[in-house]
């Protein structure tokens, strides 16, 4: 019986020690890093390594299509918003059949113009965040970024493709 305890104890000693070890971590974590970037993942890690005057919180991909103008856009998208006392904001949006990088551009160019002429009345001081917002064009992908510090966002993004 002894001996049977052992062994069972031994094995399991192995299996953690194996099973548990580096190689087996490693292998997951290369697929989970090959995976392509949600459109999610890339507002979030915006949003957390870019300065922001404004409290942004996630609102719905509704509110993306409906303030960019994306009439039957279905690809993934995210959208920040701010309190909208600062015209700060990032919206990502990833390519569908009706809409492609061009399309969406587009949408971006005209949103912050709009934008540009709603603060120039409203809140002039926020001009500046939205005539240096980062457009950013992907093969599959823009990213909007308005912040604070739009040279950081501009520097991350890229990091990001």
């Amino acid at each position: 019986m002894k001996k049977t305890a052992c062994l069972l104890l031994a094995a399991m000693f192995l299996f953690l020690f194996f099973g548990c070890g580096k190689g087996g971590a490693d292998s997951a974590d290369a697929t989970a890093s090959d995976a392509p970037l949600t459109a999610r993942d890339i507002a979030d890690r915006i949003f957390a390594g870019v300065k922001f005057d404004d409290t942004l919180t996630a609102a719905p991909e509704s509110s993306a299509m409906s303030v960019y103008r994306l009439t039957g856009y279905t690809g993934d998208c995210a959208y920040f918003v701010s309190t909208m006392a600062t015209p700060e904001e990032i919206a990502v949006f990833k390519t569908d059949e009706n809409h492609d990088v061009a399309k969406l551009k587009d949408a971006a160019q005209n949103r912050i113009e709009l934008q540009i002429d709603n603060y120039s009345s409203y809140a002039p001081k926020e001009v500046p965040k939205l005539e240096n917002a980062v457009i950013y064009t992907g093969e599959d992908v823009v990213v909007v970024c308005v912040s604070a510090d739009n040279k950081t966002a501009d520097s991350l993004i890229k990091g990001l493709f």
